[in-house]
Formats: C-alpha cells, sequence, structure tokens
C-alpha cells in the first residue's frame, strides 16, 4: 500500500522546492536539508523517506549493509543516507544505483559521499550527496540502523516524510502534514504565476507587487 496517492505525488512534482521551502516558511516549519547536491541534472524525486543510519568507523564488510537496504525498501522510495556527513569514503556507489533504479527506487540522498558519478550519470539515476569521493565505504562505514529517524543537519527525518528534490536541492515534509504544505505551495506557486504573467505583459516589478498585494 502507498503511503502517498499518485494524485498527491504528482502535484509534489509539478512543485519546485523553492515553492516549497517558501511553503514551508508561511507556516512556520523546517524541512530545507541544506548542503546536498544532485549528481545528475535535471532531476527531480518525490517519495517516501526510507531511512538508513551510518557511522564512519573502522568496520568489517559485512556491515555495510547496503544490499539489506535495497532488499527492505519499496518501489517508489526514497532512501536517505545519514554518514554524519562524512565524505573520506563512499557509502553509494554504480551498481547500487542500477540495482535501485531496476527496483524502481524513486532516487537516493546522501548526507555523506558517493562514487561511480559516470555509472550514475549513465543510467540517470537521481542521486543526491554532499561530496564524491572515489573511495569504498567498506570497512570504513557501518550500517547503525535501518527505517528509524535520523537527522541531517537539525530536519528530522522519519519513515514515511515525504522526500522533494531537484536541482535547487532536498526538502523534507512530515508525512501528517504533506497536504496542508501541499496547499500552501499550490497557492504561492498560482500567485508568482500572476506576477510573472504581469511582468511579461510589462508591468514592472514594484506594479506587479502592488496589484497583487504580494511581495516577490
Amino acid at each position: 500500500m502507498q503511503t502517498y496517492s499518485l494524485e498527491i505525488l504528482e502535484k509534489y512534482r509539478r512543485v519546485s522546492t523553492t515553492i516549497i521551502s517558501d511553503a514551508l516558511d508561511e507556516l512556520g516549519m523546517v524541512g530545507v536539508v541544506s548542503g546536498l547536491r544532485p549528481i545528475v541534472d535535471n532531476v527531480k524525486i518525490v517519495g517516501s523517506a526510507f531511512t538508513v543510519r551510518e557511522a564512519p568507523r573502522r568496520s568489517s564488510i559485512s556491515e555495510l549493509r547496503v544490499a539489506e537496504v535495497l532488499n527492505q525498501a519499496k518501489p517508489g522510495s526514497v532512501l536517505v543516507f545519514d554518514v554524519e556527513g562524512y565524505v573520506e569514503a563512499s557509502t553509494w556507489g554504480g551498481l547500487a544505483s542500477l540495482s535501485a533504479k531496476i527496483k524502481g527506487i524513486e532516487g537516493v540522498v546522501v548526507n555523506g559521499a558517493v562514487r561511480d558519478i559516470d555509472e550514475i550519470k549513465k543510467i540517470k539515476f537521481p542521486v543526491f550527496a554532499k561530496a564524491i569521493t572515489p573511495i569504498t565505504g567498506k570497512k570504513r562505514i557501518a550500517t547503525i540502523s535501518i527505517n528509524t529517524p535520523i537527522e541531517i543537519n537539525n530536519i528530522k527525518i522519519h519513515p514515511e516524510d515525504l522526500v522533494v528534490g531537484d536541482e535547487n536541492g532536498i526538502v523534507v515534509i512530515p508525512h501528517e502534514r504533506a497536504l496542508e504544505v501541499l496547499r500552501i505551495a499550490m497557492e504561492i506557486e498560482e500567485r508568482e504565476e500572476k506576477v510573472r504573467t504581469l511582468i511579461t505583459s510589462g508591468k514592472s516589478v514594484i506594479e506587479a507587487e502592488r496589484e497583487l498585494k504580494t511581495k516577490i
């Protein structure tokens, strides 16, 4: 059973993370995960968070449980790895991306480093990360927990929270407030479209703001 309806997912897919960020501001919420960039250009991800907490430390190969994560995650979900911002070794790579794409995983977000970006770009799989490195995470990173609450850059992320990502960054919306945030985001988008129409017709920014009683 899907956490979100296809209608909700498609509506979020049409709204940029900048608009969603503005909606969060209007509601007094925080949810933008700063510092993570897309590896592949022109991608958009929208899906339920499947969270993974990891720690950088000397470990056995078996302690990096990416295969287990891929086995447990449902199609359409977004894998979110918190590696405590560690960028000296990768937690994700090309073969994992291929497996995730074939399974139908929506995308991957890594608060850490990834590698094999040539392979990732070739299959156009959406991956967001803090850094890129050729160094493997095997024996350097251990999986601590799977699908439990995590925190990245002071943003709490729970399993099933909604993750939206595009070229502007990553936004996380609490599951129980997804409809509320979407409603505000669509209102903001409508206002901005009206401003855009006025500016295109020759109005100045000041005139557009005054006419629509809004701030650009």
